[in-house]
């Protein structure tokens, strides 16, 4: 089997930015993000917590270097939204969606 960066470039898949944990970024979005890339690179699951690392920066890096982790991919994810999934990101995007607002022109699916 080829390393991870290698499976990416061989099949042209962009990888998503560094998950740093800053108010602008939303850890749900990107752990499907990142999963959207596991999967188009054929990687199986038991093999993505190990290269998630890769794929992190500033404080969630620290966070993850200092912490002793079971090898279990779902446990690992669900503590990493619970760490990073903070009460403003949920209350920004609750407010996006209730100020959302379909126009004359858009469809069902796009509201």
């Amino acid at each position: 089997m080829t390393n991870l960066p290698n499976q990416i470039l061989l099949k042209g898949i962009q990888p998503p930015e560094l998950f740093t944990g800053t108010v602008d970024q939303d850890a749900s979005s990107w752990l499907q993000d990142i999963e959207d890339m596991f999967d188009a690179a054929g990687i199986k699951k038991d093999k993505r917590r190990k290269m998630i690392p890769v794929f992190l920066g500033g404080d969630v890096k620290k966070w993850y270097s200092t912490r002793q982790y079971h090898p279990d991919y779902d446990l690992f994810t669900k503590e990493l939204l619970e760490t990073f999934n903070t009460s403003s990101q949920q209350l920004k995007l609750a407010t996006k969606l209730m100020n959302h607002r379909q126009g004359l022109t858009g469809t069902v699916p796009c509201w």
